[in-house]
């Protein structure tokens, strides 16, 4: 018995020094490239919480499993990608295909990764092995509570959309159509939720991926020995490694490069929303000599990142290599997300009123002065056509409020703080509304959008993720490429309607008519 009972002993103490070796074998592993930084926000590791979100079948595809439906991914809803939000749930409910990881160095991916609604950046990073850094989930500092906000706005007011905007909604793509339809049957709450690629309207924390001796492409795509990442963007899901050479190579470099990034909105809505994720990381390793990669160095590329401390020699565009590359959260065609939005307002508007926190600096300010922001149109496209006429209606109809007139000239700061002095934002369509990220919870915004198929709604989407006082109207005939004429009594009409809702705003007269 005694030498039964030793033997035992023997082979239970060999299990437990065996396990104990497997476990340091796999801390070793997978603790590579994880770590713990002195800033309690961030945690950078590989292979951890893998199931955390992930639903069968959303993730994992072959290259077999996805040549049909990402063909029509890519195109969105009848070509959608074009306009707005794109492929955005496009296939069906559950996808959001505005990010794809697969293998690089072979003619056809072993491995393409679509996110689901349930399977987050992150995640997908992680699966696949890529270095990743992001929030801690304790920190839910960036979370605002949008949904709650916008839902209580249009039940207060019974609706802010015009009949007209509802109506070519529900007859667009199916996410617009279910929006709508939840807008009409009054559940408010859903229609909300749904401006979001994430259950019940819970935007995650932005993530970040890092990529060693990496290059990365015109429009953010990104590849090292191991992986090529499609960052999509308002882009169809092409996109292939490249055989060619980088013009230079770079120590270190974040991009936030997106399709389109060379225009205002798509610039500041997908593009510079994914920056300041990127500057809180490096400056919690204390990183300041990256470079940035952009779309484009235009002037106003160069006037936000100089705002944000980023001076124009070290932007970077093209085809660039790079020692490390970090890429933010890539951000789905028209709809960033609330907490990049945020985050991105936050970090605007410190630079801008030099070092202040924007929250308490509001706190201090009285604020009382009526300031009605109107956006001219200077192009032809979406332009308004009787623009002086709106103008008049507005000052004669709103008492006490001072009238500005916005042409879209001047640095971007001195923009952004103009904006940011307004309680009334009108405006047709285009890219003047992106100024809106610089306006305070609350601010009505009145949108004149284009009908029928030209509806779009990333402006409505990013006034409703700030917590801005959205109203939607569309005017008759109004389209994607020519001058639009509003109804100047129904926009005052909407404007009166509401104004209880926006206590001391609006003192409103009989004119305007």
């Amino acid at each position: 018995r005694s030498c039964l009972e030793l033997t035992e002993m023997l082979q239970w103490r060999l299990a437990l020094w065996m396990m104990a070796v497997a476990v340091f074998l796999l801390v070793h592993i997978y603790s590579t490239n994880l770590e713990v930084f002195e800033a309690p926000k961030f945690i950078i590791e590989q292979f951890d919480n893998l199931q955390r979100h992930q639903s069968p079948g959303q993730v994992g595809f072959s290259a077999a499993d996805v040549k049909g439906p990402v063909a029509l991914l890519s195109n969105g809803d009848g070509g959608a990608a074009a306009f707005g939000i794109g492929g955005l749930r496009s296939w069906n409910r559950t996808i959001n295909p505005f990010v794809t990881v697969f293998h690089a160095n072979t003619s056809e991916p072993e491995k393409r990764i679509v996110l689901g609604r349930e399977v987050n950046f992150t995640d997908i990073l992680l699966q696949n092995g890529v270095t990743t850094a992001y929030w801690s989930p304790s920190n839910t500092e960036l979370n605002i509570p949008w949904v709650e906000f916008t839902s209580s706005w249009w039940k207060m007011t019974n609706g802010t959309l015009s009949v007209k905007t509802v109506k070519d909604m529900s007859a667009h793509r199916s996410y617009y159509h279910d929006i709508a339809e939840s807008y009409k049957a009054g559940d408010f709450a859903t229609a909300a939720k749904l401006f979001s690629a994430y259950p019940e309207g819970n935007d995650p924390l932005p993530s970040l991926a890092i990529l060693s001796d990496a290059i990365v492409q015109p429009d953010g795509n990104a590849q090292n020995g191991s992986y090529f990442i499609i960052t999509k963007g308002c882009s169809s899901l092409s996109g292939s490694p490249t055989k060619s050479k980088p013009s230079h190579v770079y120590d270190k470099v974040a991009t936030i490069s997106h399709y389109w990034g060379e225009g205002y909105y798509h610039f500041f809505g997908e593009n510079l929303v994914r920056l300041p994720m990127a500057i809180e990381y490096l400056s919690s390793i204390r990183e300041k000599s990256y470079m940035v990669h952009v779309k484009t160095k235009n002037q106003f590329t160069q006037s936000a990142l100089a705002l944000l401390g980023i001076s124009s020699s070290r932007l970077v565009d093209g085809l660039v290599g790079a020692k490390t590359l970090y890429i933010p959260e890539p951000t789905p065609c028209g709809t960033p997300s609330a907490p990049a939005l945020r985050l991105m307002r936050m970090s605007l508007l410190r630079a801008a009123l030099g070092g202040q926190d924007p929250e308490q600096a509001e706190r201090r300010e009285s604020n009382n002065k009526c300031v009605v922001m109107v956006v001219q149109r200077r192009k032809a496209s979406r332009s308004i056509s009787n623009h002086e006429e709106l103008v008049k209606a507005l000052r004669e109809g709103l008492e006490g409020c001072e009238v500005r007139v916005h042409d879209g000239k001047g640095e971007v700061r001195e923009q952004l703080m103009q904006f940011r002095q307004a309680k009334i934002v009108v405006g047709p369509h285009g890219a003047g509304l992106s100024n809106m990220i610089a306006c305070r919870v609350g601010t009505v915004v009145v949108e004149f959008l284009p009908a029928e198929k030209h509806v779009n709604v990333c402006y409505m989407a990013m006034a409703l993720k700030l917590m801005l006082r959205y109203i939607g109207i569309t005017p008759e005939g109004a389209t994607q490429w020519g001058p639009m004429t509003v109804n100047v009594s129904l926009a005052m009409e909407m404007l009166r309607k509401h104004w209880k809702t926006v206590p001391g705003m609006l003192q409103g007269r009989g004119g305007g008519r």
